[in-house]
């Protein structure tokens, strides 16, 4: 992606609206550059795969890098957030 090709992200209550592919990716980028990521999602591809799964259960993108872990080599959250997040998922 080059720096020129730069779209607005929407802003909503639940902070930023992530809501395509190139958003995501982006999203991604900017979180491995800031140095805010938890071990073992060292790169933007597993980052962003964790945050796909974070959207799946309802979270929102800071909530879910908060919460996220890899165990077996595969993108996990808490299972505290996890129960929190089912029921606001289905609204």
């Amino acid at each position: 992606m080059s720096e020129t090709d730069k779209s607005i992200i929407p802003l909503g209550a639940r902070g930023l609206q992530l809501t395509t592919f190139d958003e995501l990716f982006r999203f991604s980028e900017f979180v491995i550059k800031a140095g805010f990521v938890p071990r073992g999602l060292e790169t933007k591809e597993k980052v962003f795969l964790a945050l796909q799964y974070g959207m799946e259960l309802g979270l929102s993108p800071m909530i879910t890098l908060q919460n996220a872990m890899v165990v077996n080599n595969r993108p996990a959250i808490s299972w505290s957030v996890r129960f929190r997040a089912i029921p606001t998922s289905r609204i």
